[in-house]
């Protein structure tokens, strides 16, 4: 097998050139050149470089080659989250605050599969979170608030580190007082993560910054899940201005939470009906429609052949929301996927999601699912992304019994 025709797995790849490259840079490369050229021939040896990157960390880490090699592993293969948490952990901490803020950038991605957050890691999160620089101390905060261990004495919390947390209950007067003056991104991240029950409590609030024209979309998303918001006279008149706002996506959102809510559809339906015929960003607008399902199959059906990836997708979700029909949805999902092998695009993440939703695998997209669920490698840099389209394609095979 040549150099040109490795598989994902990378197996076979010069191991003579990746011995020398290794026995040249010793306990650390020497320059950016050979640095460069040790890391792409090691990527593709995944167990040597991981011993590798343990012997640099262990002489010092020094420009933070070891942890630097332990970060690109990660984001090129599956299932090396123990290894790569390990090494993260136990380096030396680096001097420079942004390079250990960097670090633990890393290690939140790693610790994503894990089911616990071990004791060490807690340990040097818990160390970083007290750190006097703004950036290194919210990136740890922000990491244990995933696993709902941030430190008792942690002090007034930022808006991302609130979202963060598991259990938000004993938070909640927190985020009360917060939204009281909470502003753009800040606003959006807290609103979109409360829960149902917790938004209800919080309506006051919430109302209130559709008063100051703060976090409009989402807060307009949230009142639909509101049981109580059907009935509120104050919900009605917010959601019926935000269907007048000048802001097309904010329209949107509140006539989908409009119908969701059962209030009478006409002026939600025109609204739905204008954007998607005249709106600046369909494919935003179809996000909604798939929402609330809206009876309007004459305009989303023709999208589904639209040429536009994201809008394909959107259009299949909602499509299959309005009509109950699977297979026109199945068809253009498929066909979003592309084939085994080709580049993995961030549509694909929805995409396959939305087939697992539908229980329905067309016979042309099984090779492509079985690629997203079996490849040793990963097939996009971002793990994130990468995990989604193996969860989902686990999901799917599973529903459908295609083994």
């Amino acid at each position: 097998m040549g150099e040109a025709d490795q598989g994902r797995d990378g197996r076979g790849r010069r191991p003579a050139a990746v011995r020398a490259a290794v026995a040249a840079a010793g306990d650390r490369p020497r320059d950016d050149d050979q640095r460069a050229e040790t890391v792409e021939l090691l990527i593709e040896e995944p167990d040597t470089a991981f011993a590798v990157a343990a012997r640099w960390i262990d002489a010092g880490d020094h420009g933070c080659n070891g942890t630097g090699l332990v970060a690109a592993l990660h984001h090129a293969w599956r299932d090396r989250d123990h290894q790569s948490v390990r090494l993260l952990t136990h380096a030396p901490i680096p001097d420079a605050p942004n390079r250990l803020r960097l670090r633990i950038v890393d290690l939140a991605t790693a610790l994503d599969r894990l089911p616990s957050l071990p004791a060490d890691t807690r340990r040097l999160l818990t160390t970083a979170a007290a750190h006097p620089d703004r950036d290194l101390r919210h990136a740890a905060l922000r990491c244990l608030a995933r696993w709902d261990a941030v430190p008792p004495d942690a002090g007034k919390l930022p808006p991302a580190v609130l979202a963060a947390l598991p259990d938000k209950e004993p938070v909640i007067e927190v985020i009360r007082g917060m939204l009281a003056y909470t502003r753009g991104n800040d606003a959006i991240t807290l609103v979109a993560a409360l829960e149902p029950s917790m938004a209800e409590r919080l309506l006051p609030e919430l109302l209130a910054l559709t008063a100051r024209h703060t976090a409009g979309i989402v807060v307009a998303r949230q009142f639909a899940v509101i049981p109580s918001a059907a009935a509120d006279p104050a919900v009605t008149a917010a959601l019926a201005s935000a269907m007048r706002s000048p802001v097309e996506m904010q329209r949107a959102a509140a006539a989908a939470s409009w119908l969701v809510l059962g209030h009478p559809p006409a002026v939600a339906l025109d609204v739905l009906r204008t954007l998607l015929t005249d709106g600046d960003r369909p494919d935003w607008y179809l996000i909604e429609v798939a929402r609330a399902a809206p009876p309007l199959p004459e305009l989303v059906t023709p999208l589904l052949g639209s040429a536009d990836v994201w809008t394909r997708v959107r259009t299949a979700v909602a499509h299959h929301r309005i009509t109950g029909e699977t297979g026109p949805a199945a068809t253009a999902l498929a066909g979003v996927l592309g084939e085994p092998g080709s580049e993995v695009q961030p549509v694909h993440g929805d995409a396959i999601e939305a087939l697992a939703d539908l229980a329905v695998l067309p016979p042309e997209a099984a090779g492509r699912v079985r690629e997203f669920r079996d490849s040793a490698r990963r097939l996009d840099r971002d793990p994130v992304l990468d995990e989604r389209l193996r969860d989902a394609a686990r999901r799917l095979l599973r529903a459908t019994r295609s083994g």
